[in-house]
């Protein structure tokens, strides 16, 4: 259903409770950048972070650019995840401190 004021934004994302923000953080830390944002149901955001992760691993960063980008997703996780904690909707494409408004 559209928005009436015209946005045609998606829907926030739908999930059963909280999700420790500290194993959001740790699966983005560890797992490719990605993990934590499937358990967040941020399923879009997770197959761009993994791609993009993949990307950083060639030459001539050989994978310090990689690292670098997993821990700024595992920030962006752990902030989305005590925004989800905290009750409020996040979207798919929202980051760090972001909400999806309703």
């Amino acid at each position: 259903m559209p928005d009436p004021a015209g946005s045609d934004a998606p829907p926030p994302v739908e999930g059963g409770g909280s999700v420790d923000p500290n194993l959001t953080l740790i699966l983005n830390l560890l797992a490719g950048a990605c993990a934590g944002y499937f358990l967040l149901g941020q399923k879009q955001k997770g197959v761009a972070a993994i791609i993009i992760f993949l990307l950083l691993l060639a030459p001539p960063s050989c994978g310090t650019a990689s690292m670098l980008y997993a821990l700024v997703t595992a920030i962006d996780g752990y902030l989305q995840a005590q925004q989800r904690a905290a009750g409020r909707p996040i979207g798919q494409w929202t980051f760090f401190n972001q909400t999806r408004e309703t």
